[in-house]
Parts: C-alpha cells; sequence; structure tokens
C-alpha cells in the first residue's frame, strides 16, 4: 500500500534471481489506477524506461541473487525527467582513476544517499550510504574488485544517476 501517485514517486522493486538466465517482467493488472496514468519499469544498470502498459514484456539478463537496487516502478518516462533538474547534473564527471584506485564524482551540488557498484550483470559488488559529495570530489577509494566493466549508481534526494567505468 502506498500514498498517492505522483511525476516523483519511485517504488523500489526488488527481485531474487535463481540463476544465470534471461528473464521478463510484465504488468498483467492495474487496480485503483487512473487509466492515464503513466507506470514505467526503471532499469537502473541500463537506464532503461519500459511502459509497463504495453503489451510487451520487458527482458533482461541476470546471475543469481538479490536484486535489490537495479530495478523501479516509476510514474513518468525518461524524457519527462530531464527537466530543469538535469541541467544542474549533466556537468557532474564520473570517473575512476585505476592509478590510485580511487573513484571521482565532480560537480554533485547534494550528499549521495547511496552509492552501488554493480557489475554488469546488475549484482551489488559495493555499496555505500551517506556519502559526502566533499569525498566522492576528493576520490573514494574502491579497492579489492576485480578488473572489469561496472556501473556506478548513485542516488541523492533529487535523482539517480547511472555511469559506466572500467577498472584494470
Amino acid at each position: 500500500s502506498y500514498g498517492p501517485i505522483s511525476d516523483e514517486k519511485i517504488v523500489p522493486l526488488s527481485l531474487n534471481a535463481s540463476g544465470n538466465y534471461n528473464y521478463t517482467i510484465k504488468a498483467t493488472l492495474f487496480e485503483h489506477f487512473d487509466e492515464d496514468q503513466e507506470v514505467y519499469l526503471k532499469d537502473n544498470l541500463t537506464g532503461t524506461y519500459f511502459n509497463l502498459r504495453s503489451e510487451e514484456a520487458y527482458e533482461f539478463s541476470s546471475d543469481s541473487g538479490a536484486l535489490q537496487s537495479r530495478f523501479e516502478i516509476v510514474f513518468k518516462d525518461q524524457e519527462d525527467t530531464l527537466s530543469a533538474q538535469e541541467n544542474s547534473y549533466q556537468y557532474n564527471l564520473i570517473y575512476f582513476n585505476n592509478d590510485t584506485n580511487k573513484l571521482f564524482v565532480k560537480g554533485l551540488e547534494t550528499d549521495v544517499d547511496q552509492m552501488m557498484l554493480l557489475n554488469v550483470l546488475g549484482q551489488s559488488i559495493l555499496e555505500f550510504t551517506n556519502v559526502n559529495a566533499q569525498d566522492l570530489q576528493n576520490g573514494l577509494e574502491i579497492s579489492n574488485v576485480n578488473s572489469g566493466t561496472y556501473v556506478v549508481y548513485i542516488k541523492t534526494k533529487r535523482r539517480t544517476k547511472t555511469k559506466k567505468i572500467i577498472i584494470h
């Protein structure tokens, strides 16, 4: 049970994947929704917004494990989220310095509520909460992580941002 739906409402969707398979998500019934209410599945790993009111199913791959931050149910699509808030956010620079093993996030105006390092299958490798924006400006040390491609997931009170990085 949730309060009234608004464009800003975000409903986390947690899934437990049973193995390294392809999966689908499809909404089959909407109760107590206005007929014109938009409903989207947001894949935070890929940045994809999928219209749950369509007759199609969203398809994705994953290894086994809990996918606690990969998906959210949102009530506006990506185009609607690119508003004036995006203008202040688009200049953020997120990168990993392989020489110092530090992750840098430049241009953040607020502290980060949650930050995760996800592998390309959406599994959480590292998770940080309540990270000071200044600490990210100066570089957050990331150690004991295998070489590969990862997704940095950053969530503030106003916004969610993902960025692919390569660690070698």
